[in-house]
């Protein structure tokens, strides 16, 4: 297994996940973020994550995803809200930590309805589920599925491309996993016990997925670790937009 090693104290995390009755295709989920973003209000930024502070005159775009396809300071922080497009095609939203708060700002509003790639959608809620987690890392393993994970940089691309086996890219995906897994670690300021072990065992598929008019390559990956994760986390780039979504695989007992 690839490992890191630091101190840490155990840490709590609370995470709101809420799925709408509405379906809509697994591509709009840009299109779900810009509305949920505009009903808030753009100055609500953990709600699309673009630093508003060094841009002026956003208000004055014509619409808010010209905003957020144009604009390119970002806030790099571990997203607190989360867009995924779930099971039957149904739109969810997780928020995490301080960002629970921030669910209000939707949810106080009289019309939860969104005009979402110029389709009107009256929103209701299908499931909402309030947990808190205790995070940490264990002495045994969990087992993960990762969804639309996109594991690779140009840097590393380049050097995935020259692998000759398996054995070698589960290697190099492990390696950048660690380095996912700790950067929401950090996000969270949340200091790991004991070591992080991350191992990469199969990798379901790979697949070029498009999004603002490019192709993402991404890994539908299975993996084992020590860490503690939550259904619906998301890591990697694109995490709050529906890439690198977390699935727990829960073994048959033997």
């Amino acid at each position: 297994m690839n490992t890191t090693t630091t101190l840490v104290n155990p840490r709590k995390l609370r995470m709101l996940s809420v799925t709408f009755d509405q379906q809509i295709p697994v591509y709009h989920v840009g299109h779900f973020r810009a509305a949920v973003a505009s009903k808030v209000g753009l100055e609500h930024d953990w709600f699309h994550n673009h630093n508003n502070h060094m841009l002026k005159n956003y208000e004055n775009e014509k619409t808010t995803e010209d905003f957020l396809l144009t604009h390119k300071k970002y806030h790099y922080r571990f997203p607190k809200i989360q867009y995924k497009i779930g099971t039957r095609c149904r739109p969810m939203i997780v928020f995490l930590e301080e960002c629970v708060e921030e669910a209000h700002r939707f949810f106080s509003k009289p019309d939860w309805s969104l005009n979402i790639a110029g389709k009107h959608y009256d929103m209701r809620i299908d499931r909402l589920d309030m947990r808190e987690y205790n995070m940490q890392v264990y002495e045994r393993e969990f087992t993960y599925r990762l969804y639309k994970w996109q594991a690779l940089n140009s840097h590393n691309l380049a050097e995935y491309k020259t692998l000759k086996t398996d054995e070698e890219r589960r290697e190099l995906l492990s390696n950048i996993l660690v380095g996912n897994l700790l950067s929401f670690a950090t996000g969270l300021e949340w200091q790991l016990e004991r070591r992080l072990e991350v191992e990469v065992t199969n990798i379901i598929r790979q697949k070029r997925i498009g999004y603002k008019r490019m192709k993402m390559q991404c890994f539908d990956v299975e993996f084992n670790t020590n860490m503690f994760l939550p259904q619906f986390l998301s890591v990697g780039k694109g995490g709050a937009k529906g890439f690198g979504v977390l699935r727990t695989i829960r073994k048959q007992k033997k």
